[in-house]
């Protein structure tokens, strides 16, 4: 099992500094985060579901808890407004089989706009209530904003829709000086919406 103890998963977490995503191939990837990266992959789109061998690129990166997160990513056309955007999942398990938590991010290449020019964002992320509050969703968005810059050469931001959740992460980012905050004005709000993204 995942340490359970809080503490020291977070200091494990949060002393985790490098983030070197492994290219791996389709023998390596569990069946959970392949279950997870096919049911993703039909989300918002008329486009039929993915297996591994349909996706170009997968990564891993593990850590010494035994915590290890799977990514992948792939263009896809959304159905509700026919544009195409990159979508990147990360699926978190512990000994390849307990699910942990998940993500995805978004990066709109067809919509010219500055909301989206230039800025992957989140499009959710979401940790399993037995792993709460152990530091899971900032590691996650760091290793988001990674792949955010591998792929894209930008860092990650938030959409302006935030739950209280995330918000608690976002403002955690901020305190470790790994995010920032700012006002995005390209909304029918007069005086914009917050956004963070992150720095590094």
């Amino acid at each position: 099992m995942l340490d359970k103890n809080r503490k020291n998963l977070y200091n494990i977490l949060m002393n985790s500094t490098e983030l070197n995503l492994e290219a791996i191939t389709t023998s390596e990837l569990p069946a959970e985060a392949a279950f997870n990266f096919w049911w993703r992959s039909g989300v918002y789109t008329r486009e039929a579901k993915l297996t591994p061998v349909d996706f170009t690129e997968l990564y891993r990166l593990p850590e010494e808890s035994g915590l290890v997160t799977y990514c992948t990513s792939h263009v896809k056309r959304i159905h509700s407004n026919g544009e195409y955007e990159q979508c990147s999942y990360f699926v978190d398990l512990f000994d390849d089989q307990q699910l942990v938590g998940i993500g995805e991010m978004r990066y709109i290449q067809t919509i010219d706009t500055p909301y989206f020019s230039g800025k992957p964002l989140v499009g959710m992320t979401r940790t399993e209530d037995e792993f709460q509050r152990r530091g899971l969703g900032v590691r996650r968005l760091r290793v988001m904003n990674h792949l955010a810059q591998m792929l894209h050469g930008f860092n990650l931001n938030s959409d302006t829709i935030i739950t209280d959740e995330a918000m608690g992460v976002w403002r955690k980012l901020i305190e470790l000086g790994l995010a920032e905050a700012y006002t995005e004005y390209d909304t029918s709000i007069e005086d914009g919406l917050n956004r963070f993204r992150l720095v590094s």
